[in-house]
């Protein structure tokens, strides 16, 4: 049996210097130039517990986790761990497996981690990395404006200098590192263990333009165009290579990518807001990306060492990849109205058609498909304010989205998703407020599948969450 941890780190320093410098040169109004500097660095560290290699303590047990399954929790009834349901038949028929069992957690830590457990701690050497990014940007923007209009005229150059970092071992081992042990087993160990660095540097040049025109007393038109950079999340460029149970009969694992490029969109807005009230907004905005390249998730075979049975396994490996471009085309539609008297509404619809080019076959899983993209997306809140009082309750929904291809090497999809959240706020003092919040009050489970929705791989049931807070302003 095992279990673990997996601590993470994030830190960030960062500076900025802006100058902003009033010019009269025609339409132009003002030049602004900056610079900025992000030092982001990010950590995972992970250890994995085995009870199997602790010492038994009551004398008759072979190690702890025999004692754990013969004397201290026979059955789950016996160690008070069965509060829920226990019938398979009940409850994995309807389709709900969250339902069959549910185990008191404070009993399952007292079992593990009190003070009578016994086991060691090992360094799971393959999931250990760190990231760190060091991005630097210089801009200039020229603002302009006349009579009906006003916009901006710009060019940011960004700079990123890349360290991704893990640890580099032998291959005659598992990838654990003993660090503490009771003695029951020696300890784990690759005969060689090395901290190594990929680095990387890139720059690119993102052009940006924005105009607003009065179209009339209550309505405006706005147009945007610009290149756009979004970097990859540091988990996907850790240089990590983790396999999963090697004794399943088809074994799994997942890898990073320190080479995943950032996406790079030119995308075009163009938009029209009508005022029709004070306080009230309809607006329709057309949209459009020329995206050159998605991230993608890809397989490989690789071949690990398990001790456990002194043999090399094949397992697939999925990793994420750069791959082909695509298009983005949607219409949002925004609506704000206020009722008066404290009360109002707000919903805003968004439809996306989002495009790969690369080709749609089935049986390359991942292959033509757009991550995070849902046809449909709406959200929806209304809400009264006063000066002592305000209450919003919101509801968000998005159709059924990809997510990227499972540690099985599956393609994974979000089914269709919706939520009912509150807020409330009351205002005690000029400068104390007390906040009341309830999330998923529905209740609602986010279903995962695999391409079709009646082959399902995971629910996951969050419940309800309240969380009640106090701010001060001084």
């Amino acid at each position: 049996m095992w279990g673990g941890n997996k601590p993470t780190t994030d830190e960030e320093s960062y500076g900025q210097v802006d100058f902003d410098i009033p010019v009269d040169m025609g339409a132009f109004t003002a030049i602004k130039v900056g610079v900025k500097y992000r030092d982001q660095k990010r950590t995972q560290d992970r250890e994995a517990y085995s009870w199997h290699w602790g010492y038994a303590n009551d004398g008759v047990s072979a190690n702890y986790m025999s004692q754990i399954l013969s004397t201290d929790c026979p059955t789950l009834a016996q160690c008070d761990l069965a509060i829920g349901s226990d019938s398979v038949g009940a409850d994995v028929v309807n389709g709900d497996i969250t339902q069959q069992l549910t185990h008191k957690s404070a009993k399952m830590l007292e079992l593990g981690l009190g003070p009578e457990a016994s086991y060691a701690v090992h360094k799971v050497l393959g999931e250990i990395f760190a990231v760190e990014e060091k991005k630097t940007s210089y801009y200039i923007q020229g603002d302009f404006s006349g009579e009906d209009f006003r916009g901006n005229l710009g060019v940011r150059v960004a700079k990123t200098d890349q360290d991704s970092s893990g640890y580099l071992f032998s291959s005659d081992s598992s990838g654990l590192l003993t660090v503490d042990n009771p003695g029951l087993n020696p300890s784990l160990a690759p005969s060689t263990l090395e901290w190594v660095t990929e680095s990387r540097s890139y720059t690119e040049i993102l052009p940006n333009f924005n105009l607003s025109y009065d179209l009339a007393e209550d309505q405006i038109v706005r147009l945007s165009a610009a290149r756009t950079m979004a970097r990859p999340n540091f988990f996907d460029i850790s240089p990590i290579t983790a396999p999963g149970d090697l004794g399943e009969d088809n074994p799994t694992a997942q890898a990073g990518n320190p080479n995943l490029d950032p996406q790079l969109a030119n995308q075009f807005d163009a938009a029209w807001e009508y005022y029709f009230d004070d306080a009230s907004l309809f607006a329709v905005t057309l949209f459009y990306k020329d995206i050159e390249s998605y991230q993608t998730s890809g397989t490989y075979s690789q071949s690990f060492y398990d001790e456990q049975t002194d043999s090399w396994i094949s397992a697939t490996v999925t990793r994420p990849e750069n791959g082909p471009g695509g298009t983005t085309t949607g219409l949002e539609a925004t609506l704000q109205y206020d009722l008066g008297g404290g009360f109002g509404v707000s919903a805003n619809y968004t439809y996306t058609d989002a495009q790969n080019d690369g080709e749609r076959d089935v049986m390359k899983p991942g292959s033509g498909l757009v991550m995070g993209a849902s046809e449909n997306m709406l959200n929806a809140s209304a809400f009264y304010e006063d000066d002592l009082f305000s209450v919003r309750a919101m509801y968000n929904y998005r159709t059924e989205w990809y997510k990227g291809l499972h540690s099985s090497g599956a393609e994974l999809w979000n089914d269709d998703y919706g939520q009912l959240d509150f807020t409330t706020t009351v205002n005690v003092t000029e400068n104390i407020s007390v906040v009341f919040e309830g999330i998923n009050l529905t209740n609602e489970k986010v279903v995962e599948y695999n391409t079709s929705k009646d082959r399902v791989l995971s629910i996951y049931e969050n419940g309800r969450r309240f969380v009640l807070g106090a701010n001060f302003r001084f």
